[in-house]
């Protein structure tokens, strides 16, 4: 048999943007990246071994509490990191987050100035959004009681951390995504207030709650208001409940609740933006 061999020099194929960590493009805050993985490998050290991955530059200019939240195409799963470059090490590691679900969050709080790396990854190799909900570092605000309607809990409209128990407080309202068992008005609930000025993208998650959450966002301006498309989340995972709404201007009430009958101290991050 012959062969006939040819062998061509052509100067290397430019790496996609966010093959490596060093020089990767910036996150913009508070707006969904998509990213389409067709050029991208396995290059970057990081919590899911084998997968996919591109890395997003994200620079705090001051201490701040940070949201990151990657979306997976249907069927597919990945892990969302934070690490400081050059990700070559284990080390450079500073959280991580698998999921087989639909998306993966990490919640930081306090996290200091500097520049870091936003590695998503996803098992396929398929598109993905990345996110970065970035705020200025603020202490945790308690709910006290809030147990109905009349004294409802206030919430900034810019947003905040809010933290609170349903021990104490009654069953007053039902939601569209709980399974009650017949029971009348559900799990131990606590009511807060929302007042918009202008149509706002509020993110709402429940991450750091010791039990199974459930959240509904409700449109007023009576309350309990009318549930909301797409406004209720059952947090029977480890990473609770979450939301993630494009709400006009009006008078919103969130509703904290549990699943199937679940109660007990919960935690909120709220950050509203530009939508």
């Amino acid at each position: 048999t012959e062969v006939a061999l040819r062998l061509e020099v052509t100067p290397r194929t430019p790496a996609p943007p966010g093959e490596v960590c060093p020089g990767a493009p910036d996150l913009p805050f508070d707006v969904t990246r998509a990213v389409s993985l067709e050029e991208y490998t396995d290059t970057v050290q990081s919590c899911l071994p084998g997968a996919v991955d591109v890395a997003h530059r994200l620079v705090l200019e001051e201490t701040s509490d940070v949201l990151l939240v990657q979306q997976f195409s249907s069927g597919d799963d990945g892990a969302l990191s934070l690490a400081t470059s050059p990700c070559a090490e284990e080390s450079d590691l500073l959280a991580c987050r698998p999921s087989s679900r639909r998306t993966a969050r990490l919640s930081l709080q306090g996290l200091g100035a500097g520049s870091y790396r936003v590695i998503a990854e996803s098992r396929r190799g398929n598109p993905v959004g990345v996110s970065a909900f970035v705020r200025e570092h603020v202490a945790s605000a308690a709910v006290l009681f809030s147990d109905r309607c009349d004294d409802a809990f206030e919430l900034p409209e810019q947003g905040g951390r809010f933290i609170g128990n349903t021990q104490a407080v009654g069953a007053d309202y039902t939601s569209g995504c709980d399974i009650a068992l017949g029971l009348t008005g559900g799990a131990r609930d606590q009511m807060l207030k929302l007042v918009l000025d202008e149509p706002r993208r509020v993110i709402l998650d429940m991450q750091g709650s010791e039990y199974e959450t459930l959240l509904s966002v409700r449109r007023g301006p009576s309350c309990p208001g009318v549930e909301v498309s797409g406004g209720c989340s059952r947090g029977d995972t480890a990473q609770r409940s979450y939301v993630d709404l494009v709400l006009e201007a009006g008078t919103y009430f969130i509703q904290i609740d549990g699943f199937v009958e679940e109660a007990g101290s919960w935690q909120l991050d709220a950050y509203v933006v530009d939508p």
